[in-house]
């Protein structure tokens, strides 16, 4: 009887050693069989609505294990993705898998017609593609974007994500966003998204800012080179790229224009602008570099970064380096018309001297009202555009009991008539 046991034991561990060894040859095709996506564009199309550009991981990176190289771009027309994703198939020998793609550039065109949220309404496990792949708007053609790129020598998308990280994370230029908040943003009305903002430096076709918009009569400036600063408050700056930019590369930091105050990523080819603002699913309107840091300071998405402020009546500004210390306190009335009062304590190091005759205690109080007063302006031109990027919403939200009491409140009508008092407080770094 043990004999028959142990007989049956040893030819099931027979068939079981043999399924393992043959089980590699169920799936007939290997890894040498695949094209792997590193990103995904999206642009108008002309005969079709949407034009998908693929950025490609090249052949080689892998074999090197120096994960850089020159990447290649496919691209073809579709009404939906699927149908851009079999027009390239058919021109490809390889099986097209996007498990390693992790952005999705899309032009600014298509944002601002609210068609990202048809664009996006395909499963993302369909072609599994990851929802954490981060979203980014290009303010001008995505394929001459990520030609931009690709053109780079060396190309290694990684670090040009790490790059557009380390901005957001350590000068609070920009946001970081990846697709299924921005989903979820936009199909709730708690808050609405700012998406970060690039452009390709040899692109014509770039919007102002909605400051540009302010100063110039409601009119943008198609010909601006970079996140043109307002001259309405503190860190009005402007002019063009410089040589700046010539110096930057794939491999390094990115480096800020000290005209426009745009960072250059991923080699000279494309720079960092700001951040594209929107109302559920349409983008409205863009924030520069220097309002994003404000913006972010207000909501407190902000870590650190560099901000310039003016005093002695507005005719000189200083340079500081501020940190967040705490989140912002915000404190809200509701009722036909709300108020909402939001207290900022930012820990700050100054990174230019203060002119001669003043001292820190004589041109502190200067310094927090100027900066109020420059959040107040930020907040009442997203505002104006019916954006709730500062988040209030998620605040308002608080006061009800029911999803009942707050649908019948209405909050978007009543966020039109907000009226929003920042109060900061700086503190000199020990």
């Amino acid at each position: 009887m043990n004999r028959r046991i142990l007989a049956i034991l040893i030819i099931i561990s027979w068939i079981f050693c043999v399924m393992i060894l043959v089980s590699g040859c169920l799936n007939p095709r290997s890894l040498d069989q695949y094209s792997y996506v590193m990103s995904i564009g999206v642009d108008r199309g002309v005969t079709h609505k949407y034009f998908v550009t693929l950025m490609m991981q090249a052949e080689n990176s892998e074999k090197t294990g120096e994960g850089t190289s020159t990447a290649s771009l496919l691209g073809a027309e579709g009404d939906n993705i699927f149908e851009a994703i079999d027009a390239m198939q058919s021109m490809s020998p390889k099986q097209i898998a996007f498990t390693r793609a992790n952005s999705l550039h899309i032009s600014s065109a298509i944002a601002k017609d609210g068609d990202l949220e048809d664009f996006l309404s395909f499963e993302f496990d369909a072609i599994r593609l990851r929802e954490s792949a981060n979203i980014i708007i290009v303010d001008g053609n995505v394929l001459n974007y990520l030609k931009a790129i690709s053109a780079e020598s060396k190309v290694d998308i990684g670090k040009f994500q790490v790059s557009l990280a380390m901005i957001h994370s350590e000068k609070g230029t920009t946001t970081e966003t990846n697709t299924l908040m921005f989903m979820e943003m936009a199909s709730n009305p708690y808050l609405d998204a700012a998406l970060i903002l690039v452009y390709c430096n040899s692109d014509e076709n770039k919007e102002g800012s909605i400051s540009d918009s302010q100063n110039s009569g409601g009119q943008s400036d198609s010909s601006s080179s970079g996140g043109s600063q307002s001259d309405t408050g503190a860190g009005s700056k402007s002019g063009t790229q410089n040589s700046a930019q010539q110096n930057s590369s794939a491999n390094e930091n990115p480096i800020k224009d000290p005209m426009t105050g745009a960072y250059v990523v991923g080699g000279s080819g494309v720079s960092v602008k700001g951040c594209a603002i929107f109302s559920g699913w349409n983008m409205v309107g863009i924030l520069d570099v220097h309002d994003t840091v404000l913006m972010q300071i207000g909501n407190g998405g902000f870590d650190k970064g560099e901000l310039a402020i003016p005093y002695n009546n507005e005719s000189e500004e200083l340079d500081l380096q501020l940190k967040r210390k705490g989140s912002p306190k915000v404190e809200m009335e509701l009722g036909d018309s709300p108020r909402a009062k939001v207290s900022i304590t930012l820990e700050c190091r100054e990174l230019t001297p203060i002119s001669e005759g003043f001292t820190w205690l004589q041109i502190k109080d200067q310094l927090e009202e100027n900066m109020s007063k420059e959040l107040h302006r930020v907040f009442k031109a997203v505002q104006g555009l019916k954006s709730d990027v500062f988040g209030f919403g998620r605040y308002a939200s608080l006061h009800f009991s029911t999803t009942e009491e707050w649908q019948e409140y209405d909050w978007q009508e009543k966020y039109q008539k907000l009226e929003v008092e920042f109060d900061i407080t700086l503190k000199l770094e020990e």
